[in-house]
């Protein structure tokens, strides 16, 4: 199954996470890794890290979220 990880890190945590992810789960069938970004739609499972701020994620990270349209979705942060 093809898989994107999407991350927004303010501290460097997020990203440190994100990068774990990424080798536990191997490069093969990542189709996109960085911040949000349009390209990982293509993906049929996308994993979404975010800071947050005050109780919720940021409006990057919110916008990309709104644009979500049938994948499966794993948030962390």
């Amino acid at each position: 199954m093809s898989y994107a990880i999407v991350y927004s890190s303010k501290t460097g945590n997020t990203a440190l996470l994100a990068r774990t992810l990424e080798e536990c789960l191997g490069k093969e069938d990542c189709l996109y890794f960085g911040p949000p970004d349009p390209r990982a739609l293509a993906a049929e499972r996308i994993y979404v890290g975010f800071w947050t701020d005050k109780g919720t994620c940021d409006d990057q990270t919110s916008a990309f979220l709104s644009t979500l349209t049938g994948q499966e979705i794993f948030l962390f942060g």
